[in-house]
């Protein structure tokens, strides 16, 4: 009798445990459906890119009284490159880029802030960079089906600055047709400038012994330059190969940026 007590006694304990590790299991149990975030097959890309480089009139004003711009006359800034990355959809995207990009300003005077009117320059600038760039960017899923995301995040890289930036005197003796007057050559006044081209519609450079313009090359400006950037943008899957990327940020010290790149891209492991 006792025995049997026993054994009705450990069955009444092992019932309600079977059931709890029972409901224990269907709390707890993986949905087969739902496929971990980390699973997912990350995808290679290379990809041409082409960005509108610019630095700000409003920025340069803080430092010229009179300057000229990037997107004046004849000068136009364009990077061009191409980028190789890595992404993991709704997680991150690493790239790697090489661009070739134009940072010429248009001719005409320069002339710093607070500085007089005989200090100016007529400059003509033709520099551009070759740049290295590695950027990480986070990713956001915009679309239910993961075709469309967010991508924001930084850069680091390096660039090499190539062309001059030329600064040619002003002889204010030849502004006009009897040049200015002392108190015009002594104001800060850069409107005064409009004034400083001869009767040939000329610059009024300083001119050297032999009737050529006096000019000197900028020499501050460093061969190599670090880069940093900052940038938002979309990524866009247009087909199981082909992706579309459009970023906007700023790479310092190119300035303000626009770009725009198609790739092919292929899931890893093929």
């Amino acid at each position: 009798m006792q025995r049997f007590s026993a054994v009705l006694l450990s069955l009444s304990l092992l019932f309600p445990a079977a059931a709890f590790a029972q409901e224990e299991a269907e709390v707890y149990a993986p949905d087969v459906n739902e496929t971990p975030r980390f699973s997912k097959p990350g995808f290679y890309a290379i990809s041409p890119t082409v960005s509108y480089v610019t630095i700000p009139n409003f920025v340069l004003d803080g430092f010229f009284s009179r300057h000229t711009g990037m997107w004046e006359g004849d000068a136009v800034n364009l990077s061009y490159g191409l980028s190789w990355s890595y992404s993991l959809p709704d997680a991150y995207e690493i790239s790697a880029t090489v661009q070739q990009t134009s940072m010429a300003t248009a001719d005409g005077y320069w002339l710093e802030k607070g500085d007089r009117v005989e200090e100016a320059d007529w400059t003509t600038n033709d520099l551009s960079m070759l740049s290295v760039e590695t950027q990480f960017h986070w990713l956001w899923g915009l679309s239910g089906d993961g075709r469309t995301q967010l991508a924001y995040g930084f850069g680091l890289g390096v660039a090499k600055v190539s062309g001059q930036f030329k600064k040619y005197d002003l002889d204010v003796g030849r502004c006009g047709a009897g040049g200015l007057l002392n108190a015009e050559r002594l104001s800060t006044d850069a409107a005064l400038l409009d004034k400083c081209f001869t009767e040939t519609g000329d610059p009024a450079w300083l001119l050297d012994s032999n009737g050529n313009p006096k000019v000197v090359v900028e020499d501050k400006i460093p061969p190599f330059v670090p880069m940093l950037s900052a940038s938002i943008g979309l990524r866009q899957t247009i087909s199981d190969n082909a992706v579309l990327a459009l970023d906007m940020g700023i790479r310092a010290p190119q300035g303000l940026f626009v770009g725009l790149s198609a790739g092919y891209q292929w899931p890893q492991g093929e």
